[in-house]
Formats: structure tokens, C-alpha cells, sequence
């Protein structure tokens, strides 16, 4: 699951420039979902008005399931249809996040012109950021957008002190801190913090009336709660002013119950408000024995049931349940029997639905799903039932997946969803990748490999050229020799071929070697070749369906890192390849570990799958055949051909930092590289040439919605309670 860099919540700033494409410039190619055949569940539109005496309250979380807006004359259903935001833009350094006021404008129009009504934060933001939402709402009084704001605490004491409780109260101090801030900052009375170069950082914005609700913590890790449970039976019950615990509630619960009725009071007693509040949790913590999970011990270990924190009768605003839920993760997803074999009213089968359906049942309070989404990123980092991996999807599938999820929300009678992610976020590590950090954020570039980085309801397209058929955009490019140009952006190596006269791509093979560290093989055993140069990897053009980039056995990073150093595949997999072989491997993307399902106990071997195989397309977003996944283009006799950087193991275009080879020790390192060669030919030597490569300088950050925006624009209105 996604991991949030905690330093974040310390401080924060921004550096880039951001082009904005007019949306109205791209082909919305909406994927509606048929909704015909569904029902909603029935929820009352109105309610009557509730007595808060002179409390002051805009919204409720009601026993019926739902939220409701305090009008004049009445109780308002108010179903959440909305996005969650990150905090960094493409180069956002994480000790100073200075998102500038327009770009948050530009955001608000684009997200309340795709009909969601909110926005979620995960913690407090920059000053821009609510100046911006007030002075948006402002304007648009009839159609506001509104606020759920996160709260959390540094997510590195999670892991130095491990319990929620500890005797020096760190943890639990830094959280109320971080609620009074919230509180202030929500009300606009706040002056006296500092948020990277915001020093002093100035809200003066109320945005309370808008704010639809507060979100409270962490997806804890498993052995956090447990620890807590474990060191302090004697700290579980809790009464206060506005909250108190059930008979069986646990430590950590009690820990929560503390921190949420300290917030209730900071509002109460600064600004006589009331806003629900609940206490973020996620799938590994849930309430349901899952016994087909495969990994016991770290997805179904322990729970944290926040049905056991209830509401006194002065807290009138009401608790309500925030989980994110995701269909890949955990494995009960995928081989827990009764979400596999649920089919939903037209046929289909439907894990994800099944889940909700089973989790609903666990809460008497509304139920936000707080986060899902699914990533546009090339690489995948686990893969799921019914197309729901984690990654490796296309526009159309993220588009057409996540409506369904979103349709599957409603369905379920949750109170809303909030999609995971407005923006694609360029910082964030994925568990099976290799990540580069760059010292200078400006200088960070997207690594299409990290599932995690691709989220994004809206990226930012660096492109020079497109894989499209349109040879205009390389009438500037280096031409290496009579059969290949080269160009460059951070996210690819371009390369547009010139095949030879009577090439049939249906039968011939076009070979062009490839050399970043120059301590590959100088020939192939398998094709025959010989280089006049060492070449680290080798494109193998095989038309439509057999195009792939190769690495020098020696440079396989997959098998040395899962093999050599993790020993996953076991003892005959586990010696570093020699140098010069003349093999070349093909190039895999390694996504999960071995399982062993409870139920049958069958063992399923650990999984990958070849991430350097290049898939034809038209890569164009203003095509109207447009393939995001799409790697090569061909028309006649020419071939464009987009090769993603972590394909040559280069992790930065613009820093020139690469994978280090030959490998050593136990973890992959980095180190920099001179240049690019290359050459070209369809059988006997390859002359390798300079393709005269240098650091990229200057990026262009093209704003680009995705397909699921257009998808999710045409779906909420016909979500209508």
C-alpha cells in the first residue's frame, strides 16, 4: 500500500513552473458505465432539523448511513463524490511545499467542472491552498467545493517508538498538537506556525462551513497496534467530554477515542463548532475474519474497530467511519471465497463490490471509502482479480475500473468515495521498484515503473514526441546514422527507425544495440551478432506482437536483486551472472512473493512478468485511437519507439544517475554515466555510434487529464440520491 513520506508533515515548498493544458483541447473519449440494471439504495433527501441549542454545526453524519447539510429550513442529504489531493506538485521539494494560489484555483475549477463536490488533504496544507478554496467559494456561492481535512503525526515515530501509548507521551502529544493546528487552520485563526518558507505561515481563511469533516491518523502498520494492545491493557476505556469507549474496546482504540474527543473539544471551546470526525483505518485492519489471507501475520493480525468509540449525546455533529479500500491489496482480495465468486445483478463478477458489501455491515455510522483509485504507471507492483492490478493499467482501464468502483460505492449505501489521486505525485517509492532521489527536487523526474506515482486523475506530460506516425517532431532530432534518429525527454529515449528496404515485419528482426555503461557483451549468442562496442541492452524490433528491450545478462537487475541478494527463487538463482556472455535476458518486473492459500494449501510460485516487452500503439493523447500503455508506433518503414529509462537502468535523465554494474554486495546502487551509444542492423556486426546524449536540461510539464476524468464527469451527476 502507499506509503506517505512523513516528512512532509514537519515543513514544507515548491519549485516548478507548471504549463496547463486548456482540457478543452483533449478528446474526452468518456467511458460511460451502464448504469441500467442497478438500484440505489433508498436514502431520505431530507431529515428535520436537529436541536444544537447555540452549537454551531454545518454538517452531520447520521445513524441512517449518510451526511447531511445543515440548511435553514431542513437537513440536506449530501452524498461525497470527490478526489483526494496530494501535496507536491511534479518537483515539489518535500521540505518546502509552496503549491502557488492559482494552480490550487485552476485545480478547484477542473475538480468541481468533473461534478465531484469535494476534496480531501491528508494533512495540513500550505496557506494558498485554503485562501484559495475561501476565495473559490466564494465565487461560486451556489456550488461550493468542500473540504475533509487529514490529520496526522510524523509517521516515523511509528516506527522508532512502536507503541501508540509510550510512557513520554511523544506520540500522542504530537497528534493533539496536530489536531489544535487543524482546528485554527480550518477556522482561520492561525499565525503562528511555520510551513516551509511560510514563516510566519498566515491562515486567515475560515473554511469551517465548508468542511465537511475531519480524518484522524495513519494507515498504522499491523505490529504498531498490536505493540500498543499488547504494553497497555490497563489504558483501553476512555470517557470524555464528547466521546467514550464500549465495554472490549482495546488500547489503541482508547488511544484514538483520546485524540478525537480532544479535537471535538479544541473546536468547542475555541469557536462553539461541532465537525463529524472519524478515524482513518484500512483493509489490513478491518473487522472481518479473512481466513483465506496468505499472510496472517502482517493483513489479518490484528483490528482496530472504531464502532467502539461512540458519540455522548452533546457531540451532535456524530462519528463517521473514513477506510481506504483498494481491490488488489490485501491477497484476501483475491482468494478470500466469497468476494471471488460474488457476481453482481448483470453477471459480472465483482470482488471489489463483494468486499463493501461485507465491510458496510461492520459500521451503525456513515461509511466514507477514503481512498481508491487505480495507477496509469508502465509497471505493476501486484496484481489483482478482474483487471484490478496495482499498476500497468491503461487511461481506458483506469477509467473504466474506477467508475465502476466509484458505482459500486453507492451501491453499497457508503456515504461517498474519494478517488486516490487528483495529481500524480513524482516522490513516492513503490515496494518493488528502485528508487533515485535526486538532492535537488527540481531535478526529479517520474519514474513510469512506481505504480505509486501514477495515481493521478491529472499528470504531467513531458513528451518531445509521441509514438503516432507523425514524423514532424523529429525533424530536430539527432540522426546517428542512415537508419536511426534519436531524442530525449525525462521519461524516455526516443528513437525513430528507418528499416531497410523489403523488411517484412511480420517475419524479419531488426536489432539495435544500446550502450549507457559500456560493460556489457560485444555480441549475442542467440542472434548471431557481433558490436563494435560492449552494448548493455539490445532492441529487438519483431513487428506488432514480439517487440522487447533486452539487457546484458550481467545488467539483470531483476534476477540480482530478487535472486542474488533476496534469494526468492531459491539456491540455483541466487549466483551473479558473468560478464561478455553474449546473452541477453529479458527483462521482468518481479510482483509478488511465493504464496501459499490457506483453504487448499497450494503453493503459488512467486510472480513477474516481462516489463520490457513493448506493446505497438498510438501513443498520442490527442488520438483517437490513443493508448497510454503504448511503446512503438510503425507506418510503412519507419518505426517510433519510446523506450522508459528504468528499461537502461537509468534512474535520472537530467542528474545522469543510473543503476551501478557489475553488480556488488547486498543492494542495487547508483552511479552516473557518460553518454549514450547505438547502432543498428539486421544480422552479421553492428557498428555502436555516439547518439550524442547529454543531461536533459529543461522539462516541460504539460498538466494533462486523464480518460477517468472525463469517465467520472459523466458518472456523478447520474449518482443523484
Amino acid at each position: 500500500m502507499k506509503k506517505i513520506l512523513c516528512v512532509i508533515f514537519s515543513v514544507i515548498m515548491a519549485v516548478t513552473f507548471v504549463s496547463c493544458s486548456n482540457a478543452d483541447n483533449i478528446d474526452p473519449n468518456k467511458h460511460t458505465l451502464d448504469l441500467s440494471g442497478y438500484t440505489y439504495p433508498n436514502a431520505d433527501k431530507k431529515l428535520d432539523k436537529i436541536d444544537t441549542g447555540n452549537v454551531n454545526v454545518s454538517f452531520f453524519a447520521q445513524s441512517n448511513g449518510y451526511f447531511y447539510q445543515n440548511s435553514s429550513k431542513s437537513l440536506d442529504l449530501f452524498y461525497i463524490k470527490g478526489v483526494n489531493m496530494g501535496l507536491t506538485e511534479a518537483q515539489t521539494s518535500l521540505d518546502n511545499i509552496n503549491v502557488s494560489y492559482n494552480t490550487y484555483i485552476t485545480w478547484f475549477e477542473q475538480i468541481k467542472d468533473m461534478n465531484a463536490n469535494t476534496v480531501r488533504v491528508f494533512s495540513i496544507m500550505n496557506p494558498n491552498f485554503y485562501k484559495a478554496l475561501y476565495d473559490y467559494n466564494h465565487k461560486h456561492k451556489d456550488s461550493p467545493l468542500y473540504l475533509i481535512q487529514g490529520i496526522w503525526f510524523n509517521e516515523d515515530l511509528m516506527y522508532q517508538l512502536t507503541d501508540a501509548l509510550e510512557s513520554d507521551e511523544i506520540i500522542i502529544s504530537a497528534f493533539k498538537k496536530a489536531c489544535k493546528e487543524a482546528v485554527d487552520i480550518i477556522h482561520g485563526n492561525s499565525s503562528d506556525t511555520v510551513y516551509g518558507e511560510f514563516s510566519p505561515a498566515v491562515y486567515d481563511k475560515d473554511v469551517s462551513k465548508y468542511t465537511v469533516g475531519y480524518i484522524l491518523g495513519l494507515e498504522y502498520p499491523a505490529d504498531f497496534v498490536i505493540e500498543t494492545n499488547a504494553s497497555h491493557p490497563d489504558k483501553a476505556a476512555y470517557v470524555g467530554k464528547y466521546l467514550e469507549t464500549k465495554n472490549g474496546v482495546s488500547p489503541f482504540e482508547g488511544f484514538l477515542a483520546n485524540v478525537g474527543d480532544y479535537l471535538i473539544d479544541c473546536e468547542m471551546r475555541a469557536y462553539n463548532s461541532q465537525t463529524p470526525v472519524a478515524f482513518l483505518n484500512w483493509q489490513v485492519l478491518d473487522t472481518i475474519n479473512h481466513p483465506n489471507e496468505p499472510y496472517k501475520d502482517e493483513n489479518d493480525a490484528v483490528s482496530v474497530n472504531t464502532e467502539n468509540i461512540v458519540s455522548k449525546s452533546n457531540y451532535y455533529a456524530g462519528l463517521f467511519a473514513a477506510m481506504d479500500v483498494y481491490p488488489y491489496y490485501p491477497e484476501f482480495m483475491n482468494y478470500e471465497d466469497k468476494y471471488i465468486s460474488y457476481v453482481d445483478e448483470k453477471g459480472k463478477k465483482d470482488n471489489y463490490r463483494a468486499y463493501l458489501k461485507d465491510l458496510k455491515k461492520q459500521y451503525s455510522v456513515p461509511l466514507l471509502i477514503a481512498e481508491y483509485g487505480l495507477s496509469t504507471s508502465r509497471g505493476k507492483a501486484h496484481l489483482g482479480l478482474n483487471g484490478y492490478d496495482q499498476g500497468g493499467l491503461s487511461e481506458d482501464e483506469q477509467a473504466t475500473l474506477v467508475s465502476k468502483m466509484t458505482n459500486d460505492i453507492a451501491l453499497e449505501g457508503c456515504a461517498g468515495g474519494l478517488v486516490f489521486e487528483w495529481q500524480d505525485e513524482w516522490f513516492k517509492n513503490t515496494w518493488n521498484i528502485n528508487m533515485y532521489y535526486p538532492d535537488d527536487p527540481t531535478k526529479r523526474t517520474q519514474n513510469l515503473s512506481s505504480a505509486e506515482q501514477s495515481y493521478g486523475i491529472m499528470q504531467y506530460d513531458t513528451s518531445v514526441s509521441y509514438p503516432d506516425g507523425d514524423l514532424a517532431e523529429w525533424e530536430n532530432a539527432y540522426k546517428v546514422n542512415d537508419n536511426i534518429k534519436v531524442q530525449y525527454d525525462a521519461n524516455y529515449m526516443h528513437i525513430l527507425l528507418t528499416l531497410p528496404d523489403g523488411f517484412d515485419t511480420s517475419n524479419d528482426t531488426f536489432f539495435v544495440p544500446i550502450s549507457t555503461n559500456g560493460v556489457g557483451s560485444k555480441f549475442s549468442k542467440d542472434y548471431k551478432l557481433t558490436f563494435s562496442d560492449n552494448a548493455d541492452f539490445l532492441l529487438v524490433f519483431g513487428g506488432k506482437d514480439n517487440t522487447r528491450i533486452l539487457c546484458d545478462k550481467a545488467q539483470d537487475v531483476f534476477h540480482y536483486k530478487f535472486g542474488v541478494i533476496r534469494k526468492v527463487f531459491g539456491a540455483s538463482q541466487s549466483k551473479a551472472y558473468k560478464q561478455n556472455t553474449g546473452e541477453y535476458n529479458k527483462i521482468n518486473t518481479f510482483v509478488s512473493n511465493e504464496i501459499i492459500v490457506p483453504s487448499t494449501n497450494e503453493t503459488i510460485e512467486p510472480r513477474y512478468y516481462e516489463g520490457g516487452l513493448l506493446k505497438f500503439g498510438n501513443a498520442n493523447p490527442d488520438s483517437a485511437d490513443y493508448d497510454s500503455k503504448a511503446d512503438f508506433y510503425f507506418s510503412g518503414n519507419t518505426v517510433e519507439i519510446r523506450i522508459a529509462w528504468y528499461l537502461l537502468n537509468v534512474m535520472n535523465p537530467i542528474t545522469k544517475a543510473c543503476i551501478s554494474t557489475p553488480f556488488k554486495g547486498n543492494e542495487i546502487t547508483y552511479s552516473s554515466f557518460d553518454g549514450i551509444k547505438i547502432g543498428s542492423g539486421t544480422s552479421g556486426k553492428i557498428e555502436i555510434m555516439d547518439a550524442k546524449f547529454s543531461a536533459v536540461k529543461e522539462i516541460k510539464l504539460d498538466q494533462r487529464l486523464k480518460k477517468v476524468y472525463y469517465s467520472l464527469q459523466d458518472l456523478y451527476p447520474q449518482i443523484n440520491f
